[in-house]
């Protein structure tokens, strides 16, 4: 247990510091280009800088790729805005539509978990433990 929890340390702060190193410019082309985590990242470090005008250009992008997503069927999409309104840090908290965004992501993966894509199993299992701490 002790290895695993070093190992995901490990690549936690790979990827930190991955994210870290990208330019302003990278980043900001990348949320040009529909990349909505992206959006959302450059939003929170905006709002950490006290400049909400900016926060909230980025992360209002960031939210509208994701709706447009998740009106297209996309779990992905649909669960990253479930979490968004459920903590309430980018969204006004509303667990009401985080619970109909969970509900929709978890129905998605559901019928690809039935068809035996095991990652879709995992999120299947993700869905419902976040919805049971709601």
């Amino acid at each position: 247990m002790k290895r695993q929890i070093i190992i995901v340390g490990l690549i936690v702060g790979l990827v930190t510091t991955t994210m870290q190193a990208r330019t302003l410019e990278e980043a900001v082309a990348a949320c040009e280009k529909g990349d909505a985590g992206m959006c959302i990242g450059l939003g929170k470090d905006f709002k950490k800088r006290n400049n909400p005008q900016e926060a909230e250009k980025y992360f209002s992008k960031g939210i509208k790729v994701l709706e447009t997503k998740c009106e297209e069927n996309n779990p992905d999409a649909c669960f990253s805005l479930a979490q968004l309104h459920a903590r309430g840090d980018v969204l006004k908290e509303n667990k009401e539509e985080a619970k109909k965004l969970f509900d929709k992501s978890l129905s998605i993966f559901q019928k690809a978990c039935d068809n035996k894509d095991e990652d879709s199993c995992m999120m299947v299992d993700q869905i419902k433990m976040h919805v049971e701490m709601m």
